[in-house]
């Protein structure tokens, strides 16, 4: 039987210090406050959505003093991998219809599953990007995520290739 081509993707996650991410440090169980996710093991820069919506973000630039982070690198099919890099690629391209959701992440913190078009927030990007995916089967909806416990479900996937402690 052939074996199935891989790849690897990178989900970075990271505490970050200002007012709305020491708010998700406290509800959200005192750990990460931002995910991320790159295209491979080595990139620079990684996608997500912060307070200016989609972006492309450059965590070695801005390295602050005594951050916190953790890199997930997860080893995933060539198409699924495909798959996300399709949608990163059309969300790249049409980037100013997508906002930062504040709201979802308040609903996040009810437990109220929603889907809000046009917004998310960070873990919830991330969430429904690997739940797009047949290689990564996570619990709850996308949208019921906060940063600090997608970390959990990443490290009893399958294909969870490495953990990297303070890659940044």
């Amino acid at each position: 039987m052939e074996q199935e081509e891989k790849k690897v993707i990178s989900i970075l996650f990271t505490r970050y210090y200002n007012a709305f991410s020491n708010f998700i440090y406290w509800v959200g169980g005192r750990g990460y406050t931002h995910t991320s996710v790159a295209l491979d093991a080595e990139s620079e820069y990684y996608y997500s959505f912060n307070m200016r919506g989609f972006n492309r973000e450059y965590p070695r630039k801005h390295k602050r003093r005594n951050e916190k982070s953790v890199c997930y690198l997860l080893e995933i099919t060539a198409a699924d991998y495909e798959k996300i890099s399709r949608i990163i690629e059309d969300m790249e391209r049409t980037k100013d219809v997508w906002t930062y959701s504040r709201l979802g992440v308040f609903l996040c913190l009810l437990h109220i599953p929603h889907k809000i078009k046009g917004q998310y927030f960070c873990s919830q990007f991330i969430a429904e990007l690997l739940q797009l995916t047949d290689s990564v089967n996570l619990q709850k909806k996308a949208s019921l995520y906060l940063p600090n416990q997608l970390p959990y479900e990443l490290a009893r996937l399958n294909c969870l290739k490495d953990t990297i402690y303070n890659p940044i």
